[in-house]
């Protein structure tokens, strides 16, 4: 299995810094943030280092060259009510150029406008193919996706062949769920998944926060992270999306880092797991 750092995990370094640390550490890949349409900026405000030109993404490629390192995965297409699909073509210039495989999309549609999002996401679809780039559909208790099943429903609805699942740890027990949910999924949906640990029990108020800013290292709360990796296929992307900030004071972003990889090792190793 291989395994990414998600630049959420230390945003206070520059993408070409996330890189080396990302190399340092022995990873296969790494996910950044790119630049967003500033027409939906708006939806998505928290200000994170992006690969903001086509010229930046080809001087961070020559860099992941040299080092070994690929882009696996690009945060975010917005799928909500008057978003213009054609405005995200620099996004996905951008995302090409780094040579990304993924392109993560969330739904803020309202919850009744179930069709309507899923034209809008089949239409971005087919754009991104169009750039080699297959999209993954985060589902998490902030959207108009909440869950699993509704996540498996909007791709069927979205009727387009390069549609995934971005299968988050955190979103799944946040909303229910259990790692044997996964069962219940066609494994060719499954093509990227996320790690990060936490309590059991969260206050609601307190989930915005975690989700964002201060998550747990993997293998230091009470996910059940073995069970989860083990319900991954074996040729699945594991991205380590654990920011700690709260911890920004006294470790760096490198130990940060290599606390959240060594961690993530851990749980790999237990679940039966060769890390490639």
């Amino acid at each position: 299995m291989r395994i990414s750092l998600h630049h959420l995990a230390i945003t206070e370094t520059t993408p070409a810094e996330l890189a080396d640390i990302a190399a340092a550490l022995r990873c296969d890949h790494i996910c950044l943030f790119v630049k967003i349409p500033d027409a939906q900026a708006a939806a998505f405000p928290y200000v994170f280092p992006r690969v903001e030109s086509v010229e930046a993404a080809r001087e961070l490629k020559a860099r992941l060259d040299g080092l070994g390192l690929s882009v696996w995965n690009v945060d975010t297409f917005i799928v909500q009510p008057g978003v213009k699909v054609a405005d995200y073509r620099e996004t996905l210039e951008i995302a090409a150029h780094l040579g990304a495989r993924t392109i993560n999309a969330l739904n803020l549609f309202p919850e009744d406008a179930t069709a309507a999002a899923a034209e809008t996401l089949g239409s971005f679809s087919k754009l991104a193919a169009q750039a080699g780039l297959t999209v993954v559909l985060e589902w998490f208790r902030f959207s108009s996706t909440k869950t699993l099943g509704a996540a498996v429903d909007l791709i069927r609805l979205s009727d387009q062949p390069n549609i995934r699942l971005n299968v988050d740890i955190l979103h799944l027990v946040r909303n229910g769920g259990q790692p044997a949910d996964l069962a219940t999924v066609a494994p060719a949906l499954i093509h990227y998944a996320q790690i990060s640990d936490g309590p059991m029990n969260q206050p609601e108020s307190a989930q915005g926060d975690e989700a964002l800013f201060n998550r747990n290292f993997p293998g230091e709360g009470e996910f059940p992270l073995v069970s989860f990796v083990r319900q991954l296929p074996a040729d699945a992307v594991l991205s380590i999306e654990a920011p700690v900030n709260r911890l920004r004071p006294s470790l760096t972003p490198m130990q940060r880092a290599a606390r959240a990889v060594a961690g993530t090792r851990r749980i790999l190793a237990a679940a039966g797991c060769e890390v490639l």
